[in-house]
């Protein structure tokens, strides 16, 4: 259920991208917060782990700072773009 709601909340930033604006600092924390308060529930953990299959899925290697920001939580913003050609 939670990667569901995670794969939810990215096609609503995709079709709503000034959301991500809300977004404090780019952190992932911030998104799963501004995500809660539109009624999407997952955890920083789950938006990770979809960011990262949907990445490997589409036949892309992580590059070493790409992986060091979604393990800190960082960067949601260029993680969520590059996801969007997943969904």
């Amino acid at each position: 259920m939670s990667q569901s709601e995670v794969q939810r909340f990215a096609a609503y930033l995709a079709a709503n991208p000034r959301i991500a604006s809300a977004f404090e600092n780019n952190r992932m924390s911030s998104a799963v917060k501004v995500a809660a308060e539109r009624g999407f529930h997952f955890t920083v953990d789950d938006m990770k782990t979809f960011m990262k299959d949907r990445i490997e899925a589409d036949g892309r290697a992580l590059s070493d700072r790409q992986l060091d920001k979604i393990a800190a939580g960082y960067s949601i913003g260029s993680c969520m773009e590059s996801i969007h050609c997943c969904l």
